[in-house]
């Protein structure tokens, strides 16, 4: 009975809470995070005919996303081919671009500098844990730009900007947009830190009970967007198949 309360109680909470995030959108102001980088020089990955020896030319592919993350120079961009990548990549230096060329599935990333645009993968990590179980993890870090993206089956969550009361800089001045975000666990995304932009995205049949997860928490949800922080804008997103019962679970 008090899970059902729960779910209601939420339910209801976010359909009150809809109105006022569409007015606050109207309102917001003019200052939000824009995308004009610059691509200098671009690299290639493909996982059937690469190596990890190779140059990163298009006539001499690397065959891992993580030997781009480790090497490119700041300005570049790196083009995934078609492939699944058995990968969860760590960027951890700024100014990089990853796109996805034709379907692309991997295991998530880890975004720990400026700069960063990640586009056009299918992420899905079916990790245990609460880091590493998020499709994408942004610390520490700002300006980056996921956008469309799918975000599938996640065990613990789709997409998380972090950020806390004591560093509310840890993330900022990001842009959510254009992303599907379908049956992951517990949210399609958690914003928190400062100024996010997060627009245009579906998201549709979260799971509370994510059966990759050990987790039987009581404090587990089943939630479109968790946010926290200030200055963020979301507007013209699509929340939708948010069942409650055995389907929603």
């Amino acid at each position: 009975m008090y899970s059902k309360r729960k779910s209601i109680y939420l339910i209801f909470t976010i359909i009150c809470l809809l109105p006022v995030l569409t007015v606050c959108s109207e309102i917001a102001p003019l200052s939000q995070p824009e995308d004009d980088r610059q691509i200098s020089s671009l690299y290639y990955i493909d996982i059937f005919h690469g190596s990890d020896t190779n140059s990163g030319a298009k006539e001499s592919p690397w065959q891992t996303i993580q030997k781009a993350a480790d090497v490119m120079p700041a300005g570049s961009m790196a083009i995934v081919l078609s492939g699944n990548y058995p990968e969860r990549v760590a960027i951890d230096r700024p100014n990089l671009t990853f796109q996805a060329e034709g379907e692309v599935a991997m295991e998530g990333f880890a975004v720990l500098a400026d700069n960063i645009r990640i586009s056009g993968f299918t992420i899905t990590t079916l990790r245990d844990n609460y880091g590493t179980g998020v499709g994408v993890y942004v610390s520490d870090a700002g300006y980056c730009v996921i956008e469309n993206n799918h975000f599938l089956f996640n065990t613990w969550g789709g997409l998380r900007l972090m950020g806390s009361t004591s560093d509310p800089d840890s993330s900022h001045d990001c842009i959510v947009r254009n992303n599907i975000f379908v049956r992951n666990g517990l949210y399609a995304a958690e914003i928190m830190g400062q100024n996010h932009l997060i627009e245009n995205n579906d998201v549709s049949y979260t799971i509370q009970h994510h059966p990759c997860s050990s987790s039987t928490a009581d404090w587990l949800d089943a939630d479109a967007f968790r946010f926290h922080g200030s200055g963020h804008v979301f507007r013209r997103n699509h929340i939708h198949d948010m069942p409650y019962g055995p389907e929603g679970v």
